[in-house]
């Protein structure tokens, strides 16, 4: 029995009423102009799908693509205004977000307006969220799952009166603005991480400062990065500049110019071990208490984000059949089939899982000095595309252990990568804290969202 049809048979606090979901909202169909026509694209109008809010975060206003006046008139797409609701409703359906600047969508999603006077949006936004896993199941379609617009007729849903609407929509609200003010943040200092190693280690800036002041030769390759730097002064303090050679070298292995004193090796001279997991068989599984987390890619998210719901498989499987792909601690994981290229690293609460054969984990040697360091690489845009360089189209695209062992990265002197670590432990310290933020906010507002929607917390 579901959440829904168990509050039909609670005693409902008084001006309360259960309403069919379809009856109390309008429903807006999106459009995509032609492609091949080019004055339809790239416009002031911004244009979403799925994939601008397929992130969890209740609020959207920046989408990957736009389109013109002309495109609006000449498809089918509509306008949302401010407050509205989008929702996905074929393929990957049941993604939720508020919109709030003006902007149109594809037809692969449904706009959403509560009724006027008797349902707002901020309210239906997590009336929607509290009813997604029904409209889930009732989705349907000969190759994707879709959400019709006769699925709202057969959802149940809750509406108080509008006062405590928004008394509920204003708990919850503030919970979710939280969610995502941390997680800004966190976008922030990822950005400071990435910058800064983009900056040592791949465009090399500390050398090509103590290049310059010394006089000495820079590199054709280099000259544009070299040019940008007479423009800037060092920020680093001159200990940390001291650390840095400068003087470039020709490295015949990457066929590009590195720091004098720096080596090239790849990820495997500095891995224990490199493997990955595998799906165990559901005759294994079938009748036995399960307790070990069990990661899939699909765990993982864009931003190396671990989620809290992981399938379980049981202990014994774990010890016996899955025990090369014991997960520990601090392992590094990097997805190698389906979506390619995800990486994460295991905290803590992870250490002794298990994961399957499109995860593999590398285990380094020396934890302290280079976890952060791979970390850094693996997301880097100079691995990402080389290992998109080593896809195999298979039925399921994918890379090798082999391919991943073998990926070259520059390795700098040992002061350089200690004075790293130093400044990248801060910040790694800052967003792992901010993370745990966030899950804890996630559950308490999902655990308020069914008790302040079925009238079991009043507020």
């Amino acid at each position: 029995m579901s959440d829904l049809e168990k509050i039909q048979r609670n005693d409902l606090p008084s001006g309360w009423r259960v309403v069919e979901l379809g009856n109390v909202i309008s429903i807006i169909g999106g459009g995509t102009p032609k492609r091949n026509i080019l004055d339809y694209w790239n416009g002031d109008i911004p244009w979403l799908t799925v994939k601008d809010f397929n992130n969890d975060l209740r609020h959207i206003d920046t989408v990957s693509e736009s389109i013109t006046k002309l495109g609006l008139e000449k498809s089918s797409t509509k306008i949302l205004s401010n407050g509205q609701i989008i929702i996905s409703a074929r393929g990957t359906v049941g993604k939720l977000a508020q919109i709030i600047k003006p902007m149109a969508f594809n037809q692969s999603c449904y706009g959403i307006n509560g009724k006027t006077n008797f349902l707002i949006n901020d309210y239906l936004y997590y009336l929607l969220k509290f009813s997604i896993d029904g409209l889930k199941r009732i989705s349907h379609g000969a190759v994707f799952d879709t959400i019709t617009k006769n699925t709202f007729q057969h959802i149940n849903s809750v509406i108080p009166p509008l006062s405590e609407q928004k008394a509920i929509a204003n708990i919850l609200g503030k919970l979710d603005d939280k969610i995502e003010l941390n997680r800004q943040i966190n976008q922030t200092l990822e950005t400071m991480a990435q910058t800064l190693f983009k900056s040592w280690f791949v465009d090399f800036d500390p050398v090509i400062d103590n290049a310059l002041k010394a006089g000495n030769p820079i590199p054709d390759s280099l000259k544009p990065q070299a040019n940008k730097r007479k423009a800037i002064k060092s920020t680093l303090p001159q200990a940390t500049q001291n650390l840095f050679p400068n003087r470039f070298v020709f490295n015949d292995i990457l066929k590009k110019w590195i720091p004098e004193g720096w080596e090239v090796g790849n990820i495997g001279n500095i891995a224990k071990c490199i493997s990955k997991g595998t799906t165990p068989k559901k005759i294994d599984t079938s009748d036995k208490e399960c307790d070990i987390p069990f990661l899939k890619v699909r765990n993982i998210s864009n931003f190396g984000d671990i989620s809290d719901r992981l399938d379980l498989i049981p202990r014994e499987v774990h010890n016996k059949q899955l025990k090369r792909s014991i997960l520990k601690q601090d392992d590094v994981l990097v997805s190698i089939a389906g979506t390619i290229g995800r990486v994460a690293i295991v905290p803590q609460k992870l250490d002794n899982s298990n994961c399957n054969q499109a995860i593999a984990f590398i285990r380094l040697e020396n934890i302290k000095e280079h976890k952060i360091f791979m970390h850094q690489w693996l997301i880097s845009k100079f691995i990402q595309d080389k290992i998109s360089l080593k896809v195999v189209q298979a039925v399921q695209a994918n890379v090798s252990l082999k391919t991943i062992a073998e990926l070259e990265i520059i390795f700098p002197k040992q002061k350089v990568l200690f004075e790293w670590n130093k400044k990248l432990a801060i910040i790694y310290e800052s967003l792992n804290t901010n993370k745990e933020q966030v899950k804890t906010l996630t559950k308490l507002r999902d655990t308020l969202l069914p008790k302040l929607i079925s009238g079991k917390i009043r507020v």
